[in-house]
């Protein structure tokens, strides 16, 4: 099938995009990344049990999923890089971590929001400087 460029996102014969103007505005913006493949590729890591942490070096910058949440490269001791996803109260934890910040994520249990959605709550640590 092969790789998917812009250009191949032109409406058919029988189509009108809808929001055109809008997509168009975003695309043009240098903050718009065009790419159709991930941009770690590595194994995701997904806390299961309370208490369950994770040690490593923050590697990366928030990476956009399709339909999930956003994700986190995290390089462990043994040099192996894993995504972990974050919800918006561990993407808020995250960022104010540098890259390359030594960090341990512990999972510590699950909120259950006004909305009746179970949220998985994280504690994170980075090594002092």
């Amino acid at each position: 099938m092969g790789r998917k460029k812009l250009s191949d996102s032109k409406p058919k014969n029988n189509e009108v995009e809808i929001g055109k103007e809008t997509i168009d505005r975003i695309v043009s913006q240098p903050t718009f990344n065009l790419y159709d493949q991930p941009q770690v590729g590595a194994r995701f890591f997904i806390f299961k049990q309370k208490g369950q942490e994770l040690i490593g070096r923050l590697v990366g910058r928030s990476i956009v999923n399709v339909r999930r949440n956003s994700s986190w490269p995290i390089e462990l001791d043994n040099g192996e890089v894993v995504e972990i996803f974050a919800n918006k109260t561990l993407h808020n934890q995250l960022k104010k971590c540098d890259l390359f910040t030594r960090i341990r994520i512990v999972y510590i249990g699950i909120e259950h929001t006004t909305w009746g959605h179970p949220k998985k709550i994280f504690r994170v640590y980075k090594e002092k400087e």
